[in-house]
């Protein structure tokens, strides 16, 4: 999996150093007016800047997050209420996308040692980011909410598996049934075989609009780990306290065999350690139009 060992005293000031001119950033970000009376509908997307993530906006509602039955880190069944619509990126957060806030001096590159064989192509900014880690990844939300002026973070698992679910009541978007082919990167599933990380949006989007919500790469959520759901609000809100440094990841990955790619498949790793089929997606509850001011 390509795990590292924590980052040295010196690194952890380089990333303390770009944090805190980040978040500066996202104070100042604060004293631009901002038009909160018209919002972005339920369905629709927007997109702040031409290198910032297209966001989604999915609905409000109810779903049964977990399962009873399965591996047991997924139980117990637990109801929760989704009460507001927001929006996530409709893929994972892609080289090109991270890149920006590397040339911006606001983030770190990846792990040298772990870049693939997908940095020869043509096209490998539309592949997902990976080789890096929860802790630096903060740097990049900062540095969005600092360009763009709109508070974005990391989705809590109760959003993030109702995303994924594509308000379907399943284990997979699709139904309970077999990975059809084509339909996700996974390890020996049918379709195109390949053998690694894809580039986003090359299969089908869940009903909610969402790309590769359960393949091509497990993702990061806010949560810290839990060893279950007992004891989760009933509401999509993060689960506190974080007592602990593991932080969780949710879904398949192109690495993972069939039975892993569901929504429930939950995993837990360090949150100073990265891997290449870990990845990242944002959400925010700004729902305002973009003005591309950010450009």
């Amino acid at each position: 999996m390509n795990a590292l060992a924590p980052p040295s005293a010196p690194f952890r000031g380089k990333i303390r150093t770009l944090f805190a001119g980040a978040a500066a950033a996202f104070l100042l970000s604060g004293l631009n007016p901002a038009n909160t009376q018209e919002t972005v509908g339920v369905g629709d997307s927007f997109k702040d800047c031409a290198t910032c993530p297209e966001m989604v906006v999915v609905p409000a509602g109810s779903f049964v997050m977990g399962r009873d039955g399965g591996e047991p880190e997924e139980a117990p069944a637990t109801e929760v209420q989704v009460t507001a619509p927001f929006a996530i990126s409709r893929t994972e957060i892609t080289i090109g996308q991270y890149e920006a806030c590397v040339a911006a001096g606001a983030c770190l590159d990846r792990w040298d040692h772990q870049r693939g064989w997908f940095d020869e192509r043509d096209d490998r900014e539309s592949f997902p980011i990976v080789s890096v880690s929860y802790d630096r990844f903060q740097l990049y939300i900062a540095w969005l909410i600092g360009k763009t002026g709109r508070h974005y973070r990391m989705p809590s698992e109760a959003e993030w598996e109702w995303a994924a679910s594509g308000g379907r009541d399943a284990a997979r978007w699709w139904g309970d049934g077999p990975v059809p082919s084509g339909q996700v990167n996974c390890l020996n599933c049918p379709g195109e075989d390949w053998r690694g990380l894809a580039p986003t949006a090359q299969f089908p989007a869940n009903p909610f609009g969402l790309h590769d919500m359960l393949g091509n790469l497990s993702e990061y959520v806010g949560d810290c780990w839990r060893d279950s759901h007992e004891g989760r609000p009933a509401t999509a809100a993060y689960y506190g306290p974080c007592d602990t440094a593991f932080r969780t990841l949710r879904g398949g990955k192109w690495s993972s065999g069939e039975k892993w790619i569901n929504r429930y498949t939950r995993r837990r790793y360090p949150g100073d350690a990265s891997s290449n089929d870990f990845g990242f997606r944002l959400v925010t509850d700004d729902l305002r139009p973009a003005d591309r001011s950010a450009d």
